[in-house]
């Protein structure tokens, strides 16, 4: 086999790079009235997931991009207000946890704190995902979901944050003479990279639950066929 021949492993690596990167300059693009950061982010999920899972070959990118971003702008706009909503819970829990630093009181807010945080964190990670995948869900039902996603397919959601926070660590705190560059690398294909990286292990999680719920389906039917032959 040819390195360059256009149907080979190189060529098709290059050019889900390329798509990436247009993915992830739309989204900054789409970004930028911040309101709008929920709509895209879920765009971003879906075109990840799509060249993830080998189905984005056919596919043009920014009408992919364009699409998604309009079916799912009001789901995903309350969302993302959701989502800014409780970081301000979580700023204002810490910042009590700051001014009773030292008493009892502070204690229980510092805990507070971190034990929110880290159940944000984990309901975040799979809820953008999550919409792009069950586009039909709306918002209390989406959350629900994500949560169920995560504990289902806990080690793929752990793993998830593990690169989120270590390609962020990297490329923004390790080394400050860095972080300029960081700031670029995000910004041209940072956010697609990652988001792409942890589409692998969402649609795991995602197949997991899948596959739970229709076994719990099943088994639900059989009993209750059970049930009435009982009868």
């Amino acid at each position: 086999m040819k390195i360059f021949d256009l149907n080979g492993p190189l060529m098709d690596a290059l050019r889900k790079f390329s798509d990436i990167v247009v993915y992830n300059l739309l989204f900054c693009l789409f970004s930028l009235p911040v309101i709008t950061a929920g709509a895209s982010l879920c765009a971003l999920c879906e075109g990840m997931q799509l060249i993830a899972s080998d189905r984005d070959s056919d596919l043009p990118v920014f009408k992919t991009f364009l699409k998604t971003f309009k079916k799912s702008f009001v789901s995903a706009t309350l969302l993302w207000f959701v989502c800014i909503f409780c970081y301000f819970i979580l700023v204002s829990v810490n910042y009590a946890a700051e001014i009773f630093k030292g008493k009892g009181l502070g204690t229980s807010y510092t805990i507070t704190y971190y034990a929110l945080a880290i159940l944000l964190i984990f309901g975040y990670q799979n809820l953008f995902p999550s919409l792009a995948r069950w586009t039909d869900l709306k918002v209390f039902r989406c959350v629900k979901r994500s949560y169920q996603v995560a504990v289902v397919g806990l080690p793929w959601t752990v793993a998830g944050i593990i690169i989120t926070v270590l390609f962020a660590y990297l490329t923004l705190v390790f080394n400050r003479n860095f972080m300029r560059f960081g700031m670029f690398l995000w910004a041209v294909c940072g956010f697609g990279i990652v988001t792409y990286l942890s589409s692998f292990l969402f649609l795991k999680a995602a197949d997991s639950f899948e596959k739970r719920e229709q076994l719990r389906i099943k088994e639900f039917y059989k009993n209750d066929e059970d049930s009435d032959n009982g009868q």
